[in-house]
């Protein structure tokens, strides 16, 4: 399990790097020295990787990673993927370049309201 105060001080490598929190939940340092919260789940046989955020002093902390994993595993346990539902909830129109798809699940916080 990692705390809050060691992903600022996690540094990029040449390559990609993982270190894992639990549950499904790890970290990716990203050789950009972006740090990207992955959650990995098998549903149908099927192995998807979903990313509920960044971290970083405007992306999500720890316990807002691990909150959206326990959201994630309740559409788990109905038979949705949480991985589809995010891509849904993307806009459709990225040919622009200029803005950049939210990372943040709205779908899944509303699910459970």
């Amino acid at each position: 399990m990692w705390a809050d105060m060691k992903l600022p001080a996690l540094k990029p490598a040449e390559k990609l790097y993982k270190l894992v929190d639990g549950d499904g939940l790890y970290v990716a340092v990203l050789p950009s020295g972006v740090v990207s919260f992955r959650f990995d789940f098998r549903l149908n046989g099927r192995r998807e990787t979903l990313t509920p955020g960044v971290s970083g002093p405007t992306g999500l902390s720890l316990a807002e990673a691990r909150g959206r994993v326990v959201e994630a595993c309740r559409l788990l346990a109905s038979g949705v993927s949480p991985a589809a539902v995010k891509r849904r909830a993307m806009p459709e129109d990225r040919s622009g370049g200029a803005s950049r798809p939210s990372l943040q699940m709205p779908v899944l916080r509303s699910c459970f309201n």
